[in-house]
């Protein structure tokens, strides 16, 4: 019996003591479910608004290299990737056929400035024999008139005399008339050698007008040299722009077509690209296209170079949108600066951020921890904005301080405050006291009276 009495006693006081014990933890115990809590200390640093964007990297110009000839590549020393200057050589064409157009041309050119030379030659001889008789005839009639003008005052001088005295003879007189006749003829004959002489012109002129026929031809023979000079030199394909193959569709031993004469636009020879400046095309939404604006500066990151921040500048947004599985996009074009560009290549996926604001050393902290305050100042309600700061132990201390602050940029993750409260205090993130209560009273008003489980669990 007495043993029975000790035992019942030592599991009495077992029993009060863990009564006790739970008791002292229940009051011990977290007042606020940690589940429930969740803080953030305020931080101190750099924070901005951007526009995100998915793109790839284009260089500043894609030229499509074709050639002029046609025949066959003898050569072609270049191949994908290399850089090459402006005029240096991508592909040779056989000149064969065009030396040998080009010497037929040279030759018919020679053989037409020799019958040039030759007419100019025969020309310059005709009128210096033309000159010279027109000169000759000229002499003579100017001799023949000045005898006819003797002989002439010779007859009237005998026919005087012979009339007043007769000493002169009928004979005399007769042989003084017939060389006044003689007289009369030359000058006439003379006439008719002057009038011939100067007859000649018109042929000068017609030799002259061959003379010019001749140039004229000369002209077409060095204008068909000049072209097939120019078709000689398109056998040579030289690199339109400084920039680096892209892709090449040739090899040595082809047959390609002209781009310029064939209906089917040629042979496409070679891609290039002009890498002296890079840009990004990207596409933004149509709604953050308004906060965008010419200039504005972005950060672009490659997968290939994870560990670079590429700087760019927007140089175009475009005028008109295009809708893309029903969504209005608009294109944007950045230009990337700075010296580690090279490393990049055309067609690269990048992905861009659009730095639409960007701020330095503000204090920032989670855009949960704002906190939206209600209150009364008389009969007006009031709302204030603000943190609530809390300690680290604040699941069993609910100690909550309210600071009110100002909120500035968000970029919708971390928001800038402005206010009396230092970096490294914890702000909470969570529901604070006073939204606990009101959701509590809110939870409790639309209790079921009638829910019998609740009731047996009372």
């Amino acid at each position: 019996m007495k043993k029975l009495i000790v035992v019942l006693l030592v599991f009495g006081i077992l029993g009060v003591g863990a009564w006790q014990g739970y008791k002292w933890r229940k009051s011990k115990g977290p007042k606020v479910p940690p589940e429930e809590v969740r803080m953030e200390p305020v931080e101190k640093g750099k924070i901005r608004i951007i526009v995100p964007g998915v793109g790839a990297i284009e260089p500043n110009l894609i030229v499509e290299v074709k050639s002029k000839a046609s025949g066959e590549i003898i050569e072609c020393p270049y191949e994908e990737g290399d850089v090459v200057k402006k005029g240096e050589l991508l592909a040779q064409l056989d000149p064969s056929d065009e030396k040998r157009n080009m010497d037929r041309a040279t030759t018919a050119l020679r053989e037409i400035e020799a019958r040039l030379k030759q007419a100019e030659c025969a020309l310059q001889l005709e009128t210096a024999n033309q000159q010279h008789a027109v000169t000759a005839a000229k002499g003579r009639l100017a001799l023949s008139e000045e005898r006819f003008k003797n002989v002439e005052l010779k007859l009237k001088r005998q026919q005087v005399l012979a009339q007043r005295s007769g000493v002169v003879s009928d004979e005399e007189i007769e042989t003084a008339q017939n060389l006044y006749n003689i007289a009369k003829v030359e000058i006439e004959l003379a006439k008719a050698d002057a009038a011939f002489a100067e007859s000649s012109a018109p042929q000068i002129e017609v030799r002259k007008s061959g003379i010019e026929a001749i140039k004229t031809e000369m002209e077409r023979a060095r204008v068909a040299i000049e072209e097939t000079s120019e078709r000689l030199a398109d056998t040579k394909v030289g690199s339109p722009i400084d920039g680096i193959i892209v892709q090449k569709f040739i090899q040595t031993g082809q047959i390609i077509s002209s781009g310029v004469y064939n209906v089917g636009g040629g042979t496409m020879l070679m891609l290039m690209a002009d890498v002296s400046r890079l840009f990004v095309l990207t596409e933004v939404d149509e709604s953050d296209i308004g906060k965008v604006k010419m200039g504005l500066p972005a950060e672009i990151t490659c997968d290939a170079f994870p560990d670079q921040i590429f700087k760019g500048e927007i140089t175009r947004i475009a005028p008109r949108g295009k809708v893309n599985s029903g969504v209005t996009i608009f294109p944007v074009r950045i230009e990337l600066k700075g010296e580690n560009i090279n490393v990049l290549r055309p067609m690269m996926t990048s992905n861009v951020a659009i730095i639409i604001q960007e701020k330095d050393d503000v204090l920032k902290v989670p855009a949960e921890a704002v906190k939206r305050k209600k209150g009364k100042e008389g009969e007006k309600e009031t709302e204030e904005t603000g943190v609530v700061v809390v300690s680290r132990d604040y699941a069993f201390n609910p100690v909550e301080h309210w600071i009110p602050v100002k909120p500035g940029i968000t970029d919708g993750e971390k928001t800038e405050i402005i206010g009396d409260i230092e970096p490294g205090k914890l702000v909470l993130m969570s529901m604070p006291s006073w939204e606990r209560e009101a959701a509590s009273k809110v939870v409790r008003f639309f209790e079921d009276p009638f829910d019998e489980s609740k009731k047996k669990k009372k």
